[in-house]
């Protein structure tokens, strides 16, 4: 483990060495970007550091109502909530679907933040999972179920798509559950992430999406996206009522930062798609075009890297009695060069070490 004083950009200082850094989930490079910051400056100028008291008060904030309707319009949803973060987002919505006693099914690699207990955790791939979903639909008398998953494969990059869900029978009724952290504000077309695909299911299959906004778009806040009518039922929900939101400066920051993660997006995208071209990647890692991130076959990888000055993700996950999972990971605070270092870097550990 490695502790340092300062907050990752481009590079990180460790025990006085910079070091060039591929880790994090800041994919768009925003937690260091100046002219996002000066929004989040201007946030606090307006709205001060907190928002203290109830979404639920006898005074309502139009910025609140604001954020959330930009958030259902980017992903064309009924209505969106804001929530102080992902997690709280994820136990949120969990909490209000328990009470509508419709069967929960888990994928695997679901993230914590949408488990009831430590149980729900489960192992598999997901296409394995999808197919056991829809054969226990098969011939079925009607079902009420409610199926809970991630985006994308963070971790290990394996390969999520909802396609199959176009073949389940009108005869039962489906709730799917997406948690789009890792896809909010980096892919779709214009950074809508995941509602891009849900929005080509059949009616019959109903939708929610829940997320952070601490990752593309570093934001420390996150959001549930729905029907008017889940929204609702959350909305009056005591959880909600009992819950502080996000800090109104980073709302403001997604109001009027748009332009700028196109930007940082744009930026990324151009070196992305290179190094994923690149014939050593497409050899030694798993990756998916849509996502910056390549998880490594090899975790001696990580150590001769760190040799070299370059840190890449690698740690336990999700317990920490987990083996530990080793990935590159891009972000547009990074500059070309940088990513010609670090394919010279893995090219000579191939070739001299493995």
């Amino acid at each position: 483990m490695m502790r340092s004083e300062e907050f990752p950009g481009r590079t990180l200082h460790v025990n006085g060495k910079e070091m060039l850094y591929f880790s994090g989930t800041s994919y768009l490079g925003l937690s260091v970007d100046k002219e996002y910051q000066e929004l989040i400056k201007e946030g606090v100028d307006k709205y001060g550091v907190h928002f203290s008291g109830s979404r639920n008060g006898n005074v309502q904030y139009r910025l609140f109502e604001a954020a959330e309707r930009h958030i259902a319009d980017w992903l064309s949803t009924g209505d969106a909530v804001v929530t102080s973060s992902g997690f709280a987002s994820g136990q949120l919505l969990v909490k209000v679907l328990q009470d509508m006693e419709w069967s929960m099914e888990y994928a695997p690699g679901c993230h914590p933040a949408l488990w009831r207990n430590s149980d729900d955790a489960t192992n598999g791939d997901f296409i394995s999972w999808s197919t056991m979903i829809r054969v226990q639909l098969e011939g079925m008398l009607p079902r009420r179920m409610v199926l809970l998953c991630n985006s994308t494969d963070p971790l290990f990059c394996n390969p999520v798509n909802f396609d199959w869900l176009t073949d389940i029978s009108t005869l039962h009724e489906v709730l799917l559950v997406v948690d789009d952290s890792h896809g909010i504000g980096l892919t779709g077309k214009d950074g809508e992430g995941v509602a891009s695909q849900l929005r080509k299911l059949p009616s019959h299959v109903q939708w929610v999406v829940t997320s952070s906004l601490g990752k593309a778009p570093g934001l420390a806040a996150g959001f549930i996206a729905g029907s008017h009518n889940l929204i609702k039922k959350i909305r009056q929900s005591p959880w909600f009522v009992g819950a502080a939101p996000s800090a109104p400066a980073f709302l403001h920051a997604l109001l009027k930062g748009g332009k700028i993660r196109a930007r940082q997006l744009q930026k990324l995208r151009k070196f992305q798609m290179p190094f994923g071209s690149h014939s050593l990647v497409k050899q030694h890692f798993n990756f998916q075009p849509v996502l910056p991130v390549f998880f490594s076959k090899s975790q001696p990888l990580y150590t001769y890297l760190l040799s070299r000055n370059i840190i890449i993700s690698h740690f336990p996950y999700p317990k920490p009695t987990s083996s530990p999972i080793s990935r590159v990971i891009l972000h547009a605070a990074l500059d070309p060069a940088d990513i010609g270092n670090l394919l010279e870097e893995i090219k000579t550990f191939y070739e001299d070490f493995q």
